[in-house]
């Protein structure tokens, strides 16, 4: 057998094997039956109509259940197991307002004064770890207001609309997934208040002040202060203040540079 004979009858003999030895076609696994609990068929699967036992929707740590943390005006079911549910459900007895939330490209936490603002754009390398952990740069809220919690008036599939509430004073903001700004809008008396509120690098530059509308940065992240047309921010300190000009909405965005046209 000259050479190409021996290199055809090598080819042959491991494709002969490759096929003698490969994988076997596994069957399919049989469709599962019906769950015990009340459920309802969609396709060839299940979902469940009422929580298995054991199983508890909307618990706290201690796992009691809880009402949901909405606002009088509120319609729809309350949602569960998204990226805003503490702001509904309350898990912490303690914790009456949410945890760190990450609507990205911002970083929100609902507090007593308002709500807390950053923008986390450094990871955190460890062995076993990459994350871009909660940044807190400033607290939005309104003068002289301390709510005792935070409550959801509304939400659709990407955004979510918390509410504060003390006496007469109220404040909504909206935020949601991919936006980089939160609405504002506010009652009851009190000026739109942003006081800076990083720890780790409390200094605040003010790079554009255009009377509605204010560029300023805090710890290397650049943000836009909008108030309606009329109005003005005014400055002093780490606290950024504005009457709105009679209006009751405002906004607060983080930008990807200082410059001014991006403002």
């Amino acid at each position: 057998m000259n050479f190409a004979g021996l290199r055809r009858a090598v080819a042959l003999g491991a494709l002969a094997y490759a096929v003698a030895c490969g994988p076997s076609q596994p069957d399919a696994r049989a469709i599962p039956p019906a769950p015990s609990v009340p459920s309802s068929a969609i396709g060839k699967g299940f979902y469940l109509t009422q929580p298995p036992n054991g199983v508890l929707v909307g618990g706290n740590r201690d796992h009691k259940k809880v009402k949901p943390k909405v606002t009088a005006d509120f319609q729809g079911p309350p949602a569960t197991n998204d990226w805003w549910s503490s702001l509904i459900w309350q898990y912490e007895k303690d914790e009456p307002y949410s945890f760190e939330m990450f609507p990205h490209p911002l970083t929100l936490r609902a507090t007593a004064k308002g709500l807390a603002v950053g923008y986390s754009d450094k990871p955190t390398v460890a062995l076993r770890e990459y994350m871009f952990p909660y940044q807190k740069d400033m607290i939005v809220g309104i003068d002289g207001l301390t709510a005792p919690e935070t409550r959801v008036a509304a939400y659709s599939d990407w955004a979510v609309t918390a509410e504060w509430l003390k006496d007469q004073k109220r404040l909504r903001a909206t935020f949601g997934h991919g936006l980089p700004f939160v609405y504002f809008e506010k009652s009851g008396g009190g000026d739109a208040v942003v006081h800076v509120a990083n720890e780790k690098a409390p200094n605040v530059s003010v790079w554009a002040d255009k009377g509605a509308t204010m560029g300023i940065t805090i710890a290397g992240h650049h943000y836009g202060l909008f108030a309606p047309t009329e109005a003005s921010w005014s400055h002093q300190g780490d606290t950024f203040q504005s009457s709105l000009g009679g209006k009751d909405y405002f906004s607060v965005a983080v930008l990807p540079d200082n410059k001014p046209e991006t403002l």
